[in-house]
């Protein structure tokens, strides 16, 4: 403020840069006596006025030259620093740019972390420096003529939404995701250390542990609990680690699926969209698929520099992902302990899927087009209405997480079901809950598939009609559960409904039209299709695994951060396994000497201690 008033003073001062007085506006002098007064004065202050002018130039030049540190890199300012206790956050293994604002050469830097100087540069502006201490706090000091300036900055990865990285930053992390989803195992921790992990390992983990069990059809200890949370984390940091030793510039981008749709699911009401649709944050790039709507498949993310098609069932046309390998299980039979299919393919045992590679067939699922119900901002907003942590969770899982896998992968070849000729909201939910419904009809009885086959040889799956009853009755009552959890989370037209026997029944249908929709429902329980690899328990076999569930994990990191959530993780004796705080998980960090508990990976997982940050929320 005294500099902008100084100036104003200065720009005031008549005549001053050489401007014009307009004559319209100067006075009648009236006479030669009177002009002449005027020019005996002028010529007695002039002196006065020019020290002036000087005089405010050199404070204004004085003032200029204290220097103001800056920090930069490629990218534009975090949106996120207020959220985190740093003035600074520095990317490792990044060129950080560090500037004064002085004209001069006389800077002195000093760069320094845990009590020791690392690095020192002569000169004012331009200096380049690459940190690499991650998690470190490095003191920055600037000397110069005028005193001493100190600044502090915090080293940590930047998990950025993946459209924004830069054209150099998005190869370096293909090219390194295609070595982790190419590469056998023993030959990447031979060239990259112990820290390298590949595809056979990640699919292997997310499913050997999803077998049936109690809990079933959400099985395993991953989900349908807090610990869907924890172990994802667990397992993108997993990931996270494998690419930083191929290029330890590397972190694992996130895809903010949020911004891409703008029609809401159709189980949405019009009041529930209006009561809840926030406006859409800022974003610090050019969104190119914002408002896509219904056509988010035509997003850049499954174009050829990407990830690869979505629809085409086969990933031959992506630059990075080609013929991307699935894992199989060679031993092909029961004593394997990872589940597969007739094939030996590493998938459920369901999946009709024998090729070799990875498929993809969304977001068609038996001929019924489910792409319009991608989560929106909404379905987001709807979950901030939860303060605890268990509610909070579920509404996420349930709401926004549950069947983007689906609509990414997609099922084909139903055995002649063809779902499109149902209607919504009956299509709709049958349609993303088909993988669910295979589970539910195999693990019935019913639905019975050959443990063991070859691709010339009828692999089809047979189905146990005394089996039928039980079957269709377990497949109604998680259905009912789906729409009832749907419910409990947003508004919800009628879909479902249970009378005073149990018995479950669609709304609004006349009997004839309930029976034919069951009779639906008993066919394609009986026709499991080839299914891609995000639809079933082995979605990290698909690259597109990872950048999906970093949303879910920054908006837990946002809620940790502003302590927006309840802590109410107990053990409870009927819970299934991974469901709580105090079960041990296949997951194992620097600091730990075993496999580490729910509770210890919410713990690690403390937003401020992780080598990463988000770049906004």
């Amino acid at each position: 403020m005294h500099l902008i008033s100084k100036k104003q003073k200065y720009e005031l001062i008549p005549g001053d840069e050489g401007t014009e007085i307009d004559p319209s506006i100067q006075p009648n002098l009236g006479s030669h006596k009177l002009l002449r007064s005027v020019a005996i004065i002028f010529l007695v202050l002039a002196p006065s006025v020019l020290l002036i002018v000087e005089l405010l130039k050199k404070e204004e030049s004085e003032v200029s030259a204290v220097p103001i540190i800056t920090i930069t890199n490629d990218y534009s300012d975090l949106m996120s620093l207020s959220n985190y206790p740093w003035d600074h956050i520095v990317e490792p293994y990044k060129e950080t740019t560090l500037n004064s604002g002085r004209e001069d050469n006389g800077c002195h830097w000093i760069i320094s972390t845990n009590q020791k100087v690392v690095s020192e540069y002569d000169g004012c502006n331009d200096i380049i420096h690459v940190f690499d201490g991650v998690s470190n706090e490095y003191l920055i000091e600037l000397t110069y003529d005028g005193g001493i300036l100190k600044t502090t900055a915090m080293c940590k990865y930047v998990r950025r939404e993946i459209r924004s990285l830069t054209k150099g930053d998005q190869i370096r992390y293909f090219s390194a995701l295609e070595v982790i989803h190419t590469l056998e195992l023993a030959e990447g921790q031979a060239v990259y250390g112990d820290k390298f992990a590949n595809y056979e390992y990640f699919t292997a983990k997310h499913l050997d542990v999803m077998r049936p069990n109690d809990c079933f059809p959400f099985v395993g200890p991953f989900h349908g609990s807090n610990s869907f949370l924890t172990s994802h984390a667990a397992f993108t940091l997993d990931l996270e680690l494998a690419l930083q030793s191929v290029d330890p510039t590397l972190t694992q981008p996130y895809w903010d699926f949020t911004i891409d749709p703008i029609t809401p699911p159709p189980y949405l009401s019009s009041l529930s969209l209006s009561q809840l649709d926030p406006p859409a944050k800022p974003h610090s790039f050019p969104l190119i698929d914002a408002e896509l709507g219904s056509a988010w498949v035509e997003s850049e993310l499954f174009g050829y520099d990407f990830f690869g098609p979505l629809s085409q069932r086969t990933l031959s046309s992506a630059k990075w992902f080609s013929d991307l390998p699935a894992p199989f299980n060679t031993l092909g039979d029961e004593t394997s302990p990872t589940k597969h299919n007739s094939y030996g393919k590493l998938t459920n045992d369901v999946n009709r899927d024998s090729s070799k590679f990875v498929t993809r067939g969304g977001p068609e699922v038996c001929g019924a087009d489910v792409s319009g119900t991608m989560p929106t901002a909404a379905d987001m907003a709807a979950c901030d209405q939860w303060s605890s942590l268990t509610s909070w969770r579920s509404c996420i899982e349930t709401m926004v997480h549950a069947y983007i896998h689906v609509q990414v992968g997609g099922a084909w070849d139903c055995g002649g079901v063809d779902l499109s000729e149902l209607a919504d909201p009956q299509r709709s939910l049958i349609a993303l809950n088909a993988i669910n419904i295979w589970k539910i009809a195999a693990e019935s009885e019913m639905l019975v598939c050959p443990l063991t086959c070859d691709e010339s040889s009828d692999c089809s799956c047979s189905c146990d009609a005394t089996k039928a009853s039980g079957a269709l009755t377990a497949i109604l009552e998680f259905l009912y559960l789906t729409v009832t959890a749907w419910d409990l989370y947003g508004e919800v037209a009628p879909i479902l409904t249970k009378n005073a026997n149990g018995a479950v029944s669609f709304v609004g249908l006349s009997d004839v039209e309930n029976d034919a929709i069951l009779d639906t429902l008993l066919a394609l329980s009986c026709a499991p299709g080839e299914m891609g690899a995000m639809t079933t328990d082995a979605a990290a076999n698909d690259p597109f695994f990872w950048p999906l569930h970093l949303l879910y994990d920054r908006a837990w990191m946002l809620k940790r951060l502003e302590n927006a959530l309840e802590y109410d993780w107990v053990d409870n004796p009927s819970e299934c396994f991974g469901g709580n705080p105090s079960d041990v998980m296949p997951f194992l960090f620097d600091g730990f000497q075993s496999d580490m508990t729910n509770e210890e990976l919410y713990t690690y997982f403390e937003p401020t201690t992780l080598p990463y940050v988000y770049d906004a929320f």
